[in-house]
């Protein structure tokens, strides 16, 4: 009975590390902050690529054609979780992230032009992904 708390603290801990996380914050009407949190296996450029599809869902989710990236910043986070029944053990968790700044632009708007299309993105069944949370750094 001992061991299957630490077992299933384990399973759900493998659980959080290996999901795809991301969030969108509204700041103005046509502006949003993407945050992604990728695990190890999706490395940086994972993380770059979810980012660039939330962004490209938010826009569309929120009534827009083409966005454009400010303030990118990318970091690794690396946790120790010590493992009770190996002495001296412990787990060592990495996870990729990303927050980016997203002005969002439809036709008429400043920028338009030189915005990435949301749908050209997200491929040719942009209207199912857009409405799909991303659960998969491929």
């Amino acid at each position: 009975m001992m061991m299957a708390k630490p077992l299933a603290a384990l399973l759900v801990l493998a659980l959080l590390v290996g999901c795809v996380q991301t969030s969108s914050t509204q700041l103005s009407r046509s502006e949003a902050m993407i945050h992604v949190d990728v695990p190890p296996a999706c490395g940086p450029a994972g993380a770059s690529q979810v980012a660039m599809q939330a962004a490209a869902t938010t826009t569309l989710r929120q009534g827009f054609e083409r966005f454009q990236m400010y303030d990118g910043q990318q970091y690794s986070d690396v946790s120790v979780v010590p493992q009770p029944l190996a002495p001296g053990g412990a787990l060592v968790i990495r996870r990729h992230s990303m927050n980016l700044l997203v002005k969002m632009t439809n036709p008429g708007d400043a920028g338009y032009r030189d915005g990435l299309d949301a749908r050209a993105i997200l491929g040719d069944d942009w209207e199912t992904r857009m409405n799909e949370d991303i659960t998969s750094c491929r």
